[in-house]
This record gives C-alpha cells, structure tokens and sequence, in this order.
C-alpha cells in the first residue's frame, strides 16, 4: 500500500479527506491509501481503502464523487480508526 501523499485522488477528494482527519485530531500521515477498480466482481466501479497504520482498515465504493469521503467522516465520527 502507498502512503495516501501518493495516491492520486482528485483534488476535491484530497482536500475533504484532510479537513476530515483534521477535524477529529488525526493527520493524514497516520493513514495509508490505496485507490483501486473491480471490474471482476458485480460490485463494479472504483473503491478506495482507508487504512490507518496499525490499525484497522476500511474500503468505501468511491463512484459517486465525494461520497467515500463522507463514509469515512461517519467512520471517525464512530471512532472505527481509533
């Protein structure tokens, strides 16, 4: 996995992914990104997999622009990367 300074996330996802570490005390470096589409399964389209070093991981169905984002905002708000 590459360390999410390497992931190529369009510019609107890159921005939200770091105002929403920020926003519950994490910084980014404290998560590794990947970036990745299925096209093997029926859950085509593109997913991005948030892990956070040593610690859990979780992957979000990122079609629709954004959404991953919020997704993962829910996850901090529940404290799944904690």
């Amino acid at each position: 996995m590459a360390h999410q300074d390497d992931i190529d996330l369009p510019t609107g996802e890159q921005a939200a992914f770091e105002l929403a570490c920020e926003r519950y005390g994490f910084s980014t470096r404290q998560f590794e990104i990947t970036n990745f589409v299925d096209d093997t399964s029926g859950a085509h389209g593109r997913f991005v997999t948030v892990r956070r070093y040593g610690g859990r991981a979780q992957s979000y169905h990122a079609d629709s622009v954004g959404q991953w984002v919020k997704e993962f905002e829910v996850d901090l708000t529940c404290r799944f990367f904690k």
